[in-house]
């Protein structure tokens, strides 16, 4: 996370705003690519790799959507932060976090009114596909709440 500096326009005072920093999709789509084949197969294609506009500030967020066995698959990569981006936590356990989920589904299963959660598919704890540890879901419509929320840093 690095900071930049903006001018409030009610006073005139200096804001220090947290912003993220996001990867190139463009240059990470080949390696995507490369490493779907190991997990969907050898026909399995990344057709679309971008990053949403509201992407959070814990980790990196990439949204593909790819093709395997003939179908289409919208799916979420979340992606350990890269360390010159200032990420908020000293340590990232994406393993970890893919595990909670994991727990949480299991768990809630069948329940009322249950806990909706994507369909987690792969962890990937070897930074070498994506130069950092990733986890891939299935990606479900809905609203993404901004990076930083307005009343957190106007006041």
């Amino acid at each position: 996370m690095r900071f930049v500096t903006q001018i409030s326009a009610d006073e005139g005072r200096e804001i220090a705003r947290p912003t993220d920093s996001r990867r190139d999709p463009a240059a990470l789509r080949t390696r995507l690519d490369a490493w779907l084949k190991t997990k969907a197969g050898p026909s399995a294609t990344v057709t679309e790799l971008s990053a949403p506009s509201a992407n959070g500030m814990s980790s990196e967020t990439l949204l593909a959507d790819a093709v395997w066995d003939g179908a289409e698959h919208p799916l979420v990569i979340r992606v350990a932060p890269t360390p010159e981006s200032d990420p908020v936590f000293p340590q990232y356990d994406l393993p970890g976090q893919f595990q909670v989920i994991g727990h949480v589904a299991e768990h809630t299963a069948g329940s009322t009114p249950g806990v909706p959660l994507p369909r987690l598919l792969w962890c990937e704890p070897d930074p070498a596909p994506l130069d950092a540890p990733f986890f891939v879901m299935e990606r479900v419509d809905g609203r993404v709440p901004p990076d930083v929320m307005p009343y957190t840093f106007d006041s």
